[in-house]
């Protein structure tokens, strides 16, 4: 009985006690946010902010905290900037949580330890003096404050022993000028090293205004920096670019997509010791996977790597760029020079670039990857030196040879590799025109295979203007006994108008001349490619024609707005035809205008004839051709193809592919000329025409 009567006290008095406790860590921090909102108390923690940012400081309202510690968390807090960088913020925050060092708070001194900001908004200022706002907020011991007030007596220095970023934003100027380039979700630590440095390990992903991108990649910039004498220097800091793509990369360097697609990683280390001495630094880069953004990637697209070293004087707006090295798969370039955008030292920027070993291979990797059509069979061995330089600033090209012994191209399509003779590209002047020393292509095959004094020879000649965006013109000329290998080698290489003639349904043999021309842009987005093509005294075949049409003289164009064809003395039917043929782009109908003397009616009746369930020329076809004139006729028309053929009466043709309106012969007395309209079903069959006198 006793010691259940002292039992239940100590129980009533255990749980007062906690919940006593209780009531005192919910009821405290409500009395002291209560307490902060006093002109007093929110002035001493505003003096405490400011000194940890060195700056002036506006905060919406304050609360304490007992969760994780003691903390005071300041809302909505804008820290002002300083006059010679602007009068734009510093810095604004939704929320800045501060931790009350406890020893201070033991001396009657109120200090804070840690600092964690949630969603910053930071701005990076670089005046005309070359001067950045956020060197004077880099906490620092024994050093006063940059852009401080006038000398007076010494603030008080902050002992915070870490600062956290969580969501944050950091926006770049330079001056008045806003820059696009912009860093999102920053987030990260920076706690104390010892002797005034500070250890940094943030993340962030980069952005640009008014650019879309997917995979912007991550940024993570860690290392060391500061001392007891200045918050920069010494320095050591790492920043590497990863899980980014190539074409988002090009969006946020220049603002728009270059049609390149590829797989990039950069690191980056910067060292400095002293302030006023060059930064060192040493970084490499690496592209895999390199090719056009409309081809898919492929095992054989090409990968380089990029390896540098330099000295950057920030001040002096110079970099010396020690050595670097471009390695490929087979080839390797050096370069060394200075880059000085000062005024005092444009004249004396300078870049060289030299190499011994570039494969021509390597080469072609690049053209396989943003050239469509090429053949996987398709290599190229050769070998390449290279000497180019760049002066003054913005460096212009002031040098350049890149000159080959000669080159042999491997064909599937062929059974000897075309040859390339020596050639060499060379800088015509200074900053000017680049060309190509013409360079011909040749078979060795047997003599006894070639007719006495055939050429077998194409000349090709090429140019590039820097000054107008790197366009560039090429042309190919010259004539061949055997046009057909000369067509396949210009399939294998996703020539075109080349290969267009090498599809499914034609064959084109015998001598020709060629005449194809083109231009285009560096970029391979910036639209297709313009070309032309001429053959000359060549013959063509296909299926479903009962023989070869022969031409004298035909001319095929290709532009960006769609595809035309001249042709003039072919020679089919009997008749001698001239016309032309057009598209108007890509998805669109085929159109043959054509018109012929000479047309022998007997030819077509072993070519056009009734339908299965018989049509209007069933009873009596040759009534209609043959028996319509006893001498040759004249005839001109129209043929109109389906977007869904490539070609002119290419393949399987379907009902309603081609559509017919042709009209055979002239008015002479009684006799009027025939109207022709229909369609054709597949080659050698001609159904649902229909024909009627005029």
């Amino acid at each position: 009985m006793t010691s259940l009567r002292f039992r239940a006290p100590r129980r009533r008095l255990l749980i007062g006690g906690t919940g006593a406790l209780l009531a005192g860590l919910v009821a405290g921090p409500l009395v002291a946010t209560l307490v902060m909102q006093h002109a007093w108390v929110r002035q001493a923690l505003e003096q405490r902010l400011e000194a940890s940012f060195g700056r002036p400081v506006e905060v919406g309202s304050f609360s304490m905290s007992l969760l994780g510690g003691l903390r005071v968390e300041a809302n909505g807090v804008t820290v002002a900037e300083d006059a010679r960088f602007g009068a734009d913020f510093f810095l604004r925050a939704e929320q800045i949580t501060a931790s009350v060092h406890g020893p201070s708070l033991a001396r009657g001194r109120l200090e804070f330890g840690r600092l964690s900001i949630y969603r910053p908004s930071l701005n990076l200022v670089r005046n005309s003096a070359g001067e950045w706002n956020f060197l004077a907020w880099l906490p620092a011991h024994g050093s006063r404050r940059v852009g401080t007030a006038p000398p007076g007596p010494p603030a008080p220095q902050p002992r915070l022993h870490r600062i956290e970023v969580e969501a944050g934003r950091v926006n770049f100027r330079q001056g008045a000028d806003q820059h696009p380039f912009a860093l999102v979700e920053v987030s990260g630590v920076m706690t104390p090293a010892g002797g005034g440095a500070w250890q940094l390990d943030l993340e962030a992903q980069p952005m640009r205004a008014g650019s879309i991108t997917q995979e912007p990649g991550l940024l993570r910039v860690s290392g060391r920096v500061g001392g007891a004498e200045s918050r920069v220097h010494p320095a050591e800091l790492t920043l590497t670019w990863s899980e980014g793509s190539l074409s988002d990369a090009l969006r946020l360097l220049r603002g728009r997509d270059f049609g390149v697609r590829g797989d990039p990683a950069v690191e980056l280390t910067a060292r400095a010791t002293e302030p006023g001495q060059p930064w060192l630094l040493a970084g490499s880069a690496r592209l895999a996977g390199m090719h056009r953004w409309d081809l898919p990637p492929r095992p054989s697209d090409p990968a380089v790597n990029l390896r540098f070293q330099a000295a950057w004087s920030p001040r002096a707006a110079r970099v010396e760029l020690t050595s670097a090295t471009i390695e490929a798969a087979a080839s390797n370039i050096r370069a060394s020079g200075v880059l000085d955008w000062s005024r005092a030292g444009r004249e004396d920027s300078h870049v060289r670039v030299a190499s011994s070993g570039i494969s021509l291979a390597d080469l072609f990797a690049w053209y396989r990857a943003f050239r469509p059509g090429v053949h996987p069979g398709a290599a190229v061995d050769g070998n390449a030196a290279l000497d180019a330089e760049w002066q003054g600033w913005p460096p212009r090209l002031t040098k350049l040879v890149m000159a080959t012994d000669g080159a042999r191209l491997r064909l599937p399509s062929l059974a000897e590799p075309v040859r390339m003779s020596r050639t060499a590209i060379r800088l015509a002047r200074p900053g000017g025109r680049i060309e190509l020393q013409p360079a011909s292509f040749s078979f060795p095959g047997p003599a006894a295979t070639r007719p006495p004094r055939a050429p077998d020879a194409l000349r090709l000649e090429a140019a590039a203007l820097p000054a107008s965006g790197w366009t560039w013109q090429w042309r190919i000329t010259g004539g061949t006994a055997r046009a057909q290998e000369w067509l396949a080698a210009g399939e294998g290489l996703g020539l075109h108008p080349l290969n267009l003639w090498a599809v499914a349904g034609w064959q084109v043999q015998g001598a020709a001349e060629l005449n194809l021309r083109g231009q285009g842009t560096l970029w391979p987005g910036n639209g297709p490619l313009a070309s032309s093509l001429e053959l000359r005294n060549g013959e063509v075949r296909a299926a479903f024609l009962p023989g070869p049409v022969r031409f004298a003289e035909a001319r095929l164009e290709v532009d960006p707005l769609g595809r035309r064809a001249r042709f003039a003395g072919a020679q089919a039917f009997g008749a001698r035809w001239s016309g032309s043929l057009r598209s108007g782009g890509p998805g669109l109908p085929w159109e043959i205008t054509a018109s012929g003397e000479g047309l022998a009616p007997s030819l077509l009746d072993g070519w056009v004839s009734a339908d299965e369930h018989g049509g209007p020329l069933a009873q009596r076809p040759s009534l209609l051709l043959s028996g319509f004139a006893r001498g040759p006729l004249p005839v001109r028309g129209t043929v109109r193809v389906d977007a869904r053929v490539d070609w002119p009466l290419l393949g399987p043709l379907r009902p309603q592919d081609v559509a017919l309106d042709l009209v055979l012969g002239r008015p002479s007395g009684r006799n009027r000329p025939v109207h022709i309209i229909g369609s054709i079903a597949q080659p050698r069959l001609a159904t649902g025409l229909a024909a009627t006198g005029r």
